[in-house]
């Protein structure tokens, strides 16, 4: 990569490098909080819908995009390994982490009138994020942090089902299914109303799981010692397309340290890109070095090489360029 040029030549790019018109940004961040990246970022997002169908399960979840840099919009989730950094809410395919759609957290925007409750905003959010897929027959997976019913009702009205964990404390949860002494280990409570499904499980002693699903309507259990519902063997099987990709993109990233968030959001859609690009090619060529188990790393050598060819002849001809 040293003969496409020179060190000083990157570090100029990487320091001078924007995204929009600074002219216009001031403007443009009083109703936009992302205005310095948004253009590339609706870029991006348009070619990740139209490049991949994704299967029938789609999982929905945050991904934390560490920065230290200053941003009026970060967040800090001291539960995530890197504590402090840009959310960005996705919706992934959960066998591939194919990133379909995605949209930034950005709190409360400025000049901008708030969208109703807080309940109303979370399930305008997924429905957003699953848009392209509605009336197309998918199951989406997401956390008891997405959960209402009003949500659960809109998408099976869409011919989309939906399976999530719930927390304990909902007014909708009967409190047969809360926490109990007197209940087992292993054993199972359901409840059904209509097209909609409870099941409340004891993992351990005073310890319950409750998940809401629109998908299953009855009470069957695996015959293993544990004794899981279905809904819970399924939940598990699929609630893990975000971390999947986030792994992924922590695994192979371009991210160099650098105190603007715009460098480094932009760094995440490179990384994101690239998963994008592997799942496409992984499609299209399934026996592509299938005896290997580092394909992804030999794609993107593959991909950066390609990249680079056509300047390192030009570099060559031309020794001054470097």
């Amino acid at each position: 990569y040293r003969a496409t040029m020179s060190e000083t030549r990157m570090n100029d790019l990487l320091r001078y490098c924007r995204f929009d018109d600074a002219a216009t940004r001031s403007e443009k961040m009083t109703t936009d909080k992302v205005a310095p990246i948004r253009e590339l970022w609706e870029l991006l997002l348009k070619r990740l819908e139209v490049c991949y169908i994704p299967g029938g399960s789609i999982t929905v979840d945050e991904q934390l995009v560490t920065t230290r840099g200053r941003c009026n919009f970060r967040q800090c989730m001291p539960k995530k390994p890197g504590k402090c950094g840009v959310q960005i809410f996705w919706a992934c395919e959960f066998t591939t982490g194919y990133p379909l759609m995605g949209e930034v957290y950005l709190g409360r925007q400025p000049k901008v009138a708030t969208a109703g409750p807080n309940k109303d905003r979370i399930k305008h959010l997924v429905k957003r994020l699953v848009k392209p897929w509605i009336n197309k027959g998918r199951t989406i997976t997401t956390d008891n942090y997405f959960t209402t019913v009003d949500l659960v009702e809109d998408l099976l009205g869409a011919q989309t089902t939906l399976v999530s964990t719930v927390r304990k404390n909902k007014p909708y949860v009967p409190k047969e299914l809360k926490p109990c002494t007197q209940r087992p280990v292993y054993s199972s409570l359901f409840c059904f109303d209509e097209s909609l499904t409870l099941v409340s499980y004891v993992p351990k002693k005073r310890k319950v799981v409750i998940l809401l699903s629109s998908m299953h309507h009855d009470s069957m259990v695996s015959n293993e010692v544990e004794k899981k519902p279905e809904i819970i063997a399924y939940y598990n099987e699929t609630k893990g397309g975000v971390d999947h990709m986030d792994q992924l993109a922590q695994t192979y990233t371009c991210k160099r340290k650098i105190k603007r968030w715009p460098m480094t959001f932009f760094s995440n859609m490179i990384n994101l890109a690239g998963i994008a690009a592997f799942t496409v090619w992984m499609t299209k060529n399934p026996e592509w070095n299938d005896h290997k188990l580092h394909r992804r790393r030999l794609f993107l050598q593959k991909l950066g090489y390609s990249l680079v060819d056509a300047h390192v002849v030009r570099c060559s001809h031309t020794p001054h360029a470097l």
